[in-house]
């Protein structure tokens, strides 16, 4: 029953993404785990668990990792809502770490809600290996474009295939994720009209998206907003040049993301930017082998390590 109340209290402060009747369950299931296993820290994704605290017994310690930032992105739905639970996570004196997964997104946080009140550590995302490795590139007769994204006013599609018409440029455009949103059929036909080679495959399992990237001479996703881009590492581990936005969060970490060695850099995820990398795209030359070798240090077990080592120190 309190926990009931507490969930009905917080729809009233944080309004739309709380959905009393899946978190109550899943706080039930939550706290019948911890009474079983007796955990000594719990590690929540997500800041909207924030909700979950008042079940989580004193003793638990308590880590949380960010994979974005939602607040201030007027191009999300409720960002302002969101927003509330991720200042709260700032401020919240039970989260004994709080881990992001690049470095810009702790500037982003410190910046957007005025300080973090717990200890900070970087750990940047990972890939996994035993799927997402370099097979002999196949080249074709025009370049091969792939975006590998739910179909998405954010993610891209769209403004790829107009700057392809406005470039002239003959490619064939891979897209390969899900249709929540129902934009193929708006895609295929604007590629169709101006005569694009446009293919949606939908999504796809790792092995299947691997084969797919051998097809690659770009993955180019133009996004947005993106709190990481793990699709931009597991395409370069298939050896894969990216094409991105130089302000995504990613792209600060210059051992991830290096030009010239495995991306090209959008001046921002604008049709006119991805036109320019259009107009520019026989100037690009890209070893697939090389650039397979860039990241191979960024694999779940290198970073599963950090964690490990960093979760031994807070206990």
């Amino acid at each position: 029953l309190k926990t009931l109340i507490h969930l009905v209290e917080c729809r009233k402060k944080y309004g739309r993404p709380v959905d009393v009747k899946r978190m109550f369950m899943k706080a039930v299931f939550l706290r019948h785990c911890i009474d079983d296993y007796k955990p000594d820290i719990l590690h929540l994704h997500g800041a909207d668990n924030i909700v979950y605290f008042p079940i989580i017994p004193e003793e638990v310690k308590i880590i949380m990792t960010r994979h974005g930032k939602v607040g201030g992105d007027d191009n999300i739905k409720d960002s302002n809502l969101y927003a509330l639970f991720e200042r709260d996570c700032c401020k919240n004196p039970r989260i004994s770490k709080l881990y992001f997964i690049s470095s810009q997104l702790v500037e982003d946080y410190n910046a957007y809600y005025g300080g973090i009140q717990s200890e900070v550590e970087v750990i940047l995302n990972a890939y996994d290996s035993d799927n997402f490795y370099y097979i002999q590139h196949k080249k074709s007769e025009k370049p091969v474009l792939i975006t590998i994204a739910s179909l998405s006013e954010l993610k891209g599609q769209e403004r790829v295939l107009k700057a392809i018409a406005g470039s002239k440029l003959q490619c064939k455009y891979i897209c390969i994720g899900s249709d929540s949103h129902g934009l193929d059929e708006q895609l295929r036909h604007f590629a169709k009209e101006n005569g694009i080679d446009y293919s949606y495959v939908g999504t796809k399992k790792p092995s299947e998206i691997r084969e797919l990237l051998a097809l690659a001479d770009f993955m180019i996703m133009p996004s947005s907003s993106e709190g990481f881009g793990l699709v931009y590492i597991e395409s370069i581990a298939c050896g894969v040049p990216v094409v991105l936005p130089k302000n995504l969060p990613i792209v600060k970490e210059k051992a991830i993301i290096r030009p010239e060695a495995n991306a090209v850099l959008l001046g921002d995820c604008s049709v006119d930017s991805i036109s320019v990398f259009l107009d520019n795209i026989s100037s690009y030359s890209f070893d697939h082998e090389s650039v397979a070798k860039t990241v191979s240090v960024y694999s779940w077990a290198n970073i599963a390590n950090q964690y490990i080592n960093s979760i031994k120190e807070i206990i």
